[in-house]
């Protein structure tokens, strides 16, 4: 029997090409059940244990991970490893050395315990690796990769309304987003000139006015709205909303407009809405509704559709319209044939290409459809009717009744787009316009698609709409008319003549012509609205205004003086434009914080003109601000070929089972977000973008971002790939993004008492694998051996590693990790193979897409159902329950916000919990580092005054402030109830406290001596060791026999072939 021949078994395939011949129909409940009865044959297990489960650590085997800190701030590392008796217990009987010490600090302590300190002022990336032996057998390093950051983290939040007027123009409020400031200008003469910075959440994106002497302010990272006094001599925050999380858009309309409108999602620690993961038909758009005058939450409307975002109102304030942000297309995919056979297989069913340019079969993956009115069709118009169990009604926009006693949505409409942005009613004709994108991810393909009998995705993905509402008709008008697809590379002047992510619009009071913040094209265009509406406006250069700043995401117009401001997100600043000359004449900057790798990366992101042939479109174009887009592309590439994979998998098993390629058709893939990919190794679904091969001391991650240069040439149909340098700013912007806080866990960084008992099923009990008890489930292991979870060694549900899939798939993923589960929640109807809850028609669903890697899998209880799991259905729930409140990173906690003052003193508690997280670091081991940042800000006795919450030293517990006083929360409490003071308290990200309350542009100058606010502190991202040399990361040698298969029959992969049916030859 071959298996016995053990270690002879491990061979490497080197040749992956193969001709298309025979195919193997095993179905996967026989493969795991062969596998299984194998499996309960003693030997076979004592084997399979002993090889996979002991030997491996018989020598210690270090673990590598990652660690972050700050600026001037120590961390605390403890090397770890596994090591093992003959018997299979652990042994902990270890020497631990330092191989290589850091480049850019210092260790303190006696290895394994040590502490980092970091060089003075030092930022950028360190390097530890340390050695651990067992002084008989062997010994291994391992690695610590240590970030030491800036007091600024990018969370690279899309503004929606970030500009606002008063009422006789003299006024100008601007939100500096990257700082929490809310910007005062005195525009009443040519040159705008700054009154006030006022302190308000983290990032502020909307604002409105109640009246010329109280602002709202949005903040989307706080989930809280700041009310801010504007007529005090010094103007500050009165009062801070709770909302639910990530608040968008805010409008005042009802009678009077006394009522004010915020878009949020479904969800957070302050919202009366549950997230209901696993509730099928909840609506999970919420529209939070206040009276204005008292300031206090009136009710929540949900409408049916996912989160949303922008807002609008007609000129009567008696209608409000609310948009679904990523509201999706009608798109879905059609899930593959989990059983490996049938008529949905890649070969017998899925029409296209079904092999790379060496003739190497595709893997089984699903297919997009989309639903055409009568079926649900893909590309090729084949009928996926039988496969989906759901509807989609695709409402984008809702139509609210503002003045009834009982405000609710009246109405809706759908075939909008599916990227939705901002809204604007025109006043003379009630038309309501949306400017938004609409993705053409029902067509397939990068590349030039020799291969393909379908013309690709290639330089044509993206619509650029505005769509016009009126008389109930909905009708989206293509801002870029004059593009074709017979034509995907576009040309120099078809270029010029595209905008592209469209933002915000105004309409001139006279109803005629309608000015859109072209975001990713740095233009302002202008259209007629009759030609916009009747659809016979021709693009042209001559309706665009440059702003030199870039990123144009706000518009305010002054029509008395013929004037537009322009807030220009890429350079922070606002942009005066002389109308009558169609031409920007000055530029106001805010201060900004952000380092220059940030505002020097940011343009690769959205630069349209730069990034693409046509001009219309920018990776930003499906990864909005950074983020998802909620849809699912099939972007494999019909004349690639199939790739090795060097990475490793979680253990020896999974390497038994393995099959380390990449084919370029892959099938469709989720779009992922850019936020938190530093340290979590290969990029993408598969950990195709490996980042084998790095320079100049490189990260892996660095390293396997600049692998997605050829999306530019080969989706975007930019003419030639971006230059290693422009590359390397990409990565340093990209790498840098941040996921927001878990809304979903408790304020306190404790779990619900559900997520509690599911944690305890994750974290210790052996649920995943081939299942045989008999003989001690030797290949069985818990979901955090793969989904690994500790967030301070920056694991956040991901190993890092590859991991084989099951017996019921055919390609390999990375482990994926797990962040942002919780906002891909809402779609329920599938088949999948078992009888579960949702194997059924379900009627309306909010999204097409869910969980797994194309979004077809509805529920966690389906993805279980799959044979390598072996969770007990009514635990689901629990485990779900744990997984939507997977760490991100940061503490709940940051962001929150308590005012208090005369009228404002309901939040002590908040205060106490926020106070508690500060200090967590102090007294629980297992916190590493700080959790957050305390500051406190405001107004007291006429002048502004800030504190910081000292964690540290004789003064820890206390709030100090920049004269190095202090006082407790109780007496700033007290000092508040004074008329005319108060104070906001704030759990800023660490890091940034000192920033934040005292000293804006670092300089070492606080702020009230500061003559300039100016300059920034300088922060890097270097790498460890930028002279390194080069590293090329070949794939080792391993057991895998799948892909033997795959070489010798030509199929991908041909189950005769695999490893554990040699049992019966």
């Amino acid at each position: 029997m071959a298996l016995t021949c053990g270690a002879g078994l491990i061979t490497t395939a080197t040749d992956v090409s193969a001709s298309v011949e025979g195919y193997a129909t095993k179905n996967g409940d026989a493969w795991q059940g062969s596998l299984e009865q194998v499996l309960k044959l003693q030997f076979v297990a004592d084997f399979i244990g002993n090889r996979g489960n002991v030997e491996p650590f018989l020598i210690p085997q270090a673990k590598s991970y990652s660690m972050t800190t700050f600026r001037n701030q120590s961390v605390a590392i403890d090397f770890r490893a596994k090591h093992l008796t003959p018997e299979g217990e652990p042994d902990n009987n270890l020497s631990w050395s330092i191989a290589e010490a850091p480049l850019h600090g210092r260790l303190e302590g006696t290895p394994p315990n040590v502490r980092y300190i970091p060089d003075a002022e030092y930022t950028g990336y360190d390097r530890i690796v340390f050695n651990v032996s067992d002084n008989l057998d062997g010994d291994t390093n391992g690695t610590i990769d240590i970030k030491v950051q800036g007091s600024y983290t990018n969370f690279e939040s899309g503004q929606v309304r970030p500009l606002v007027l008063n009422s006789d123009n003299t006024r100008l409020y601007a939100l500096n987003t990257p700082d929490g400031k809310l910007e005062v200008f005195d525009v009443s003469g040519e040159t705008p000139e700054l009154l006030h910075s006022v302190p308000v959440g983290l990032e502020p994106v909307a604002i409105a006015l109640r009246n010329d002497n109280e602002a709202w302010v949005v903040n989307h990272l706080s989930d809280n709205v700041s009310v801010v006094k504007l007529n005090a001599d010094i103007p500050y925050v009165k009062k801070t909303l709770h909302v639910g999380d990530e608040p968008q858009d805010i409008v005042f309309a009802g009678r009077n407009n006394a009522r004010a409108f915020v878009t949020t999602a479904h969800r957070g620690q302050h919202s009366p809405s549950d997230l209901d993961a696993m509730t099928p038909g909840t609506d999970r758009a919420d529209v939070w509704v206040f009276d204005a005058p008292d300031a206090e939450m009136e009710k929540v409307i949900t409408l049916f559709g996912m989160a949303p975002r922008g807002l609008a109102v007609t000129p009567d304030g008696e209608t409000v319209y609310a948009a679904i942000y990523k509201s999706g297309n009608q798109t879905t995919t059609a899930a593959h044939n989990y059983r490996l056979w049938g008529k949905t297989s890649t070969l017998n069913g899925k029409p296209g290409p079904n092999t790379d340019a060496d003739g190497v079969v595709a893997p089984n993956t699903g297919v997009i459809v989309k639903y055409d009115g009568e079926n649900w069709r893909d590309v090729y118009g084949t009928k996926w009717d039988h496969q989906i169990y759901f509807e989609l009604p695709d409402y984008d926009v809702f139509k609210i009744d503002a003045t009834a006693s009982d405000p609710k949505a009246v109405g809706e409409y759908s075939g909008v787009g599916n990227a939705l942005f901002n809204m604007t009613v025109n006043p003379a004709n009630g038309a309501v316009y949306v400017s938004n994108m609409d993705a053409r991810n029902e067509l397939q393909y990068e590349g030039h698609g020799h291969r393909s009998d379908k013309q690709t995705l290639r330089g044509r993905f993206i619509k650029n709409q505005i769509t016009v509402i009126k008389d109930g008709s909905v009708t989206p008008r293509e801002l870029n008319s004059h593009l074709r697809d017979s034509n995907p590379d576009g040309s120099p002047s078809e270029n010029a003549r595209s905008l592209a992510m469209p933002l915000e619009m105004v309409v001139d009071s006279a109803g005629e012509n309608l000015y859109v913040a072209a975001y990713s094209s740095s233009k302002i265009g202008i259209f007629n609205t009759r030609e916009l509406e009747n659809g016979s406006f021709t693009p042209s250069e001559a309706n665009h205004i440059e702003v030199s700043g870039g990123g144009p995401a706000g518009i305010a117009l002054d029509e008395a003086r013929d004037r537009m401001y322009v807030l220009t997100r890429f350079n922070n600043s606002v942009a005066v434009i002389d109308l009558s000359e169609r031409r920007e004449t000055q530029s106001v900057a805010m201060y900004n914080p952000e380092p220059d790798y940030i505002t020097e990366g940011r343009p690769f992101l959205y630069d349209a003109r730069f990034s693409s042939g046509r001009g219309d479109s920018s990776c930003g174009s499906c990864h909005l601000f950074g983020d998802m887009d909620g849809l699912a592309w099939e972007l494999g590439n019909p004349d690639g070929v199939t790739t090795e994979n060097p990475r490793g998998y979680v253990n020896f098993f999974m390497e038994m089972n393995a099959l380390p390629v990449h084919h370029p058709l892959k099938g469709p893939m989720l779009t992922q977000s850019f936020r938190g990919m530093d340290f979590q190794g290969p990029l993408h679904w598969r950990g195709d973008k490996t980042g084998a091969y790095r320079v100049e001391g490189e990260s892996l991650e660095h390293a396997a971002f600049k692998e997605f240069r050829g999306a530019f040439t080969e989706l975007l149909g930019r003419a030639e790939v971006p230059t290693e340098e422009e590359m390397n700013k990409f990565a340093d912007f990209v790498l840098q993004m941040r996921y927001p806080p878990n809304p979903n866990r408790n304020l306190d960084d404790t779990l619900t008492a559900e997520a509690e008992y599911g944690a305890n099923i994750y974290f210790n009990e052996k649920t995943t694998g081939f299942e045989a008890e008999s003989t001690g489930n030797v290949a069985m292991i818990t979901c955090n051996d793969c989904h690994e979870v500790e967030p301070e060694i920056e694991r956040f549900g991901t190993s890092t590693l590859m991991s084989f899939e099951g017996t019921e798939t055919t390609q390999d993923m990375k482990v994926a990790h797990l962040r942002n589960v919780y906002t891909r929640v809402g779609m329920f109807g599938l088949k999948l193979r078992e009888r579960t809850s949702t194997a059924k028609e379900m009627g309306p669903q909010v999204t097409g897409f869910g969980l797994s890697h194309d979004g077809a899998i509805d529920t966690l209880e389906n993805f279980l159902s799959l044979n390598v799991f072996h969770v007990d259905t009514p635990d689901i729930p629990e485990v779900m329950e744990f997984v939507t409140q997977m760490p991100t990173g940061l503490a709940p906690i940051v962001g929150q916000q308590a005012t208090f003052n005369l009228s404002s003193q309901s939040d002590a508690d908040l205060v106490s919990t926020m106070m508690a997280q500060a200090l967590a670091h102090t007294f629980d081991s297992s916190v590493r580092k700080q959790k957050c940042d305390l500051i406190a800000n405001g107004v007291v006795g006429g002048e502004e005054r800030a504190w910081r919450f000292a964690d540290t030293g004789a003064n820890a517990g206390s709030f100090v402030d920049m004269n190095g006083d202090t006082s407790s929360f109780s007496r700033l409490r007290w000092t508040s109830l004074i008329p005319g003071n108060s104070i906001t308290f704030t759990c800023a990200a660490p890091g940034s406290g000192e920033r934040l309350a005292f000293d804006r542009d670092e300089d070492g100058i606080y702020n009230l001596a500061d003559a300039e606010t100016s300059g920034r502190k300088p922060t890097s991202v270097q790498s460890p060791d930028p002279d390194a040399e080069p590293v090329q990361v070949e794939r080792a040698a391993g057991a895998f026999w799948r892909e033997e298969s795959q070489k010798n029959s030509g199929i991908f992969p041909d189950f005769d072939h695999f490893w554990a049916f040699d049992f019966f030859n």
